[in-house]
């Protein structure tokens, strides 16, 4: 199941001038959230 796509160009320092990294993890707006596993499989493009 796909959530969302994001192109990780606009998230380097190319853009940002300061941020060099891409983050990806589990967040809650409010209450609690318990995460039990995250399985993460990214794609290498060459460019």
């Amino acid at each position: 199941m796909t959530i969302g796509a994001v192109d990780g160009a606009f998230l380097s320092s190319d853009f940002t001038e300061s941020f060099a990294g891409r983050v990806i993890g589990a967040y809650a707006r409010s209450g609690r959230v318990d995460v039990e596993r995250f399985n993460y499989r990214g794609r290498d493009v060459e460019r």
